[in-house]
């Protein structure tokens, strides 16, 4: 039976959340329309109306098509809902912006992981590795790390 991983590293719904929460509630009470825009997407998602806030955040990005908190909602909402190769081209997209960020990496790797596609999960860990600066993502090489060890110990535990 294959072991699920996924409570041991961020789910993508509550990173991008988080990161959208953070970002917004900065204190300063006129947001902009961009923000705005962000903050009802956001509400929506929470909400579990995906489809309405996927239509908000693609308005968006219209506007502003590398906006990474805008984008990294996208995905998450698509996530949420089982639509992996919507989240994966998404998440994919958000890489090839910052090939060494922790939250796009692990968001791509719950992704794939979720899809049964171990084998390419497993190689967004090397790639991230490999572009990552160890210190900055500490707690992503960390996760990384905790991960790759289980799975490890459940291969060892499959053989014996």
């Amino acid at each position: 039976m294959r072991q699920n991983y996924f409570s041991l590293y961020y789910c993508p719904c509550f990173t991008f959340l988080a990161i959208l929460i953070i970002t917004i509630n900065t204190g300063n009470h006129n947001l902009s329309d961009k923000e705005r825009s962000l903050e009802q997407a956001r509400s929506l998602v929470e909400s579990g109306k995906n489809d309405e806030a996927r239509f908000c955040l693609l308005e968006s990005l219209k506007e502003d098509p590398d906006n990474h908190a805008a984008l990294l909602i996208l995905g998450g909402s698509y996530f949420v809902d089982e639509k992996y190769s919507e989240a994966e081209m998404v998440f994919e997209r958000l890489i090839l912006m910052k090939p060494g960020d922790g939250k796009f990496s692990i968001a791509l790797f719950n992704t794939l992981w979720k899809s049964d596609r171990t084998e390419e999960a497993l190689e967004e860990i090397k790639r991230f590795m490999s572009a990552a600066d160890p210190v900055k993502e500490k707690e992503t090489f960390d996760q990384y790390m905790e991960i790759t060890n289980s799975i490890a110990d459940d291969l060892d535990y499959d053989h014996d």
